[in-house]
């Protein structure tokens, strides 16, 4: 193995606290983009599918969330994300080292534990930011 896979492999991503993170859900803005490009540069690895497939879903429930027409299992959904990701984190080691798994986990439990009045604000800063890890990962030649 090249020293330059060797540092790629051995390379980790730092994980903003609940704080920070809660900040960013809150208020969407340039640390948040520099976060995404940390994610995105580390993910570069995993098959575009995997990650496309967790955005959709981002998508379809933020477009359930903007008709109004979010039923029951909206949370049921949103609750889904953590073991879905967790499963990529297992299937991939850059998924383990950027810890995607964490951000998803954490943010979602946020969005979930939030008032009411705050959820879609949270949810939809949660999606521009995993849009954001989806436009670096490409830039950054992701498969």
């Amino acid at each position: 193995m090249s020293h330059k896979a060797q540092h790629q492999k051995q390379r980790t991503v730092s994980m903003p606290n609940e704080q920070k993170l809660f900040q960013w859900l809150q208020k969407f803005d340039r640390e948040a983009i520099e976060f995404a490009n940390e994610q995105g540069e580390m993910l570069r690895s995993v098959p575009s599918s995997q990650i496309r497939k967790i955005f959709g879903t981002l998508r379809e429930l933020e477009l359930q969330l903007r008709s109004g027409h979010s039923d029951s299992e909206w949370e049921a959904k949103l609750l889904m994300m953590k073991p879905r990701v967790a499963y990529l984190a297992g299937r991939h080691q850059s998924v383990r080292n950027a810890k995607l798994h964490l951000l998803v986990s954490s943010a979602v439990d946020l969005i979930v534990k939030a008032p009411d009045s705050q959820q879609q604000k949270m949810f939809l800063n949660f999606v521009r930011l995993f849009e954001a890890i989806l436009a670096y990962f490409k830039y950054y030649g992701g498969k």
